[in-house]
């Protein structure tokens, strides 16, 4: 089992931007200037990782702005994507900052665009006439022939 000593914000600034695909010496680098644009009143894990994902989201927001998908889940496909894409090697930190989005970055998640399906609806299903595997001229004539062979 890992353990995570956390002391300060950059921490977990840093905790959270490894789980992004960062290797250790970036993720180092970048939770450094990420942790001086935070304000000092937050000092809770929690609300450091809330505001992270907040910034996600605005970034996925812009991408994405159709999308039906809960909060949460539009954060997660945006994390996601960037992981696959290894998007810390291309992208780096400029997903945290308000700044315009990198053409490249737009281009890849925009083809993953994901819809989701309508919801379900229940209905009374009309009966419907049922068809004969073999059409009856067909038979007809399977008789006929068979009928014309014997005698």
């Amino acid at each position: 089992m890992v353990t995570i000593k956390i002391q300060s914000q950059g921490d977990i600034i840093n905790a959270y931007l490894k789980t992004l695909g960062f290797e250790p010496e970036a993720a180092l680098q970048c939770a450094s200037v990420l942790e001086k644009n935070f304000d000092e009143s937050i000092k809770n894990g929690e609300e450091i990782i809330t505001e992270l994902d907040k910034r996600l989201l605005s970034i996925a927001r812009k991408i994405w702005p159709l999308s039906e998908y809960e909060s949460e889940q539009i954060v997660a496909l945006f994390k996601l994507l960037y992981l696959m894409n290894d998007g810390a090697a291309k992208w780096g930190d400029i997903i945290f900052y308000d700044k315009t989005i990198p053409e490249d970055l737009y281009k890849i998640m925009a083809s993953h665009n994901m819809s989701q399906a309508p919801n379900y609806a229940l209905s009374q299903m009309q009966p419907q006439k049922i068809e004969p595997a073999i059409p009856q001229h067909w038979f007809r004539r399977l008789l006929h022939f068979s009928s014309k062979k014997a005698s």
